[in-house]
């Protein structure tokens, strides 16, 4: 890696001009989402970055135990937050759902 990249990169398809990568560098190592495009523009591959390199495939099915599990830690998260009596929508948990397939987790 070169030590000087840093912020976003995006690279195009030299014939279409349609973007076919993204990444974000700090200090030359990849942090946060990755993603890559076919020069139709289908995104082929979406990876977020965190520390040591480590990444999250986006693009694969969570399986739906890991799912049930992680949005049972957003409801639990948002009661602490707002109190155990509060009514949660079912737009709510759905958008965690998304989250926990998209491997982002309550902090």
């Amino acid at each position: 890696m070169d030590p000087y990249l840093e912020g976003l990169e995006e690279k195009f398809h030299v014939e279409t001009g349609t973007r076919v990568s993204e990444e974000y560098f700090v200090r030359g190592d990849r942090q946060g989402d990755s993603k890559r495009w076919d020069a139709s523009g289908n995104l082929t591959r979406h990876v977020r970055y965190g520390p040591a390199g480590a990444y999250t495939d986006l693009m694969q099915p969570q399986p739906a135990a890991n799912v049930d599990a992680c949005t049972d830690k957003w409801l639990a998260a948002h009661r602490k937050a707002v109190g155990p009596d509060a009514p949660v929508r079912m737009e709510q948990l759905d958008e965690w759902e998304t989250w926990c397939r998209a491997g982002k987790q309550p902090t």
